[in-house]
């Protein structure tokens, strides 16, 4: 970390929150919030995520509407109390 920066980490948090819309609070200044959130990022911008390779094979296959949904088995037990 250079003396006078914010560090890397910061740096990432400051950008990933760029990318979501601030929720309404009754207290602080929205404005300065996106300000000092930008300035901290300084230009970086978060990853992208799970966008697939541009040229690759996953990217003609169509993304699926929602997640699928299947069973977890846990080494602990199952009971929802932590049993």
């Amino acid at each position: 970390m250079k003396e006078g920066t914010a560090s890397h980490t910061a740096r990432s948090v400051a950008a990933r929150r760029l990318e979501y819309d601030r929720v309404a609070a009754p207290y602080g200044d929205p404005a300065a919030d996106e300000a000092l959130t930008g300035d901290v990022a300084d230009g970086l911008v978060a990853p992208r995520g799970l966008e697939p390779y541009p040229g690759g094979w996953r990217a003609r296959v169509p993304a699926p509407a929602a997640l699928p949904h299947y069973p977890v088995t846990l080494h602990r037990g199952g009971y929802p109390d932590g049993r």
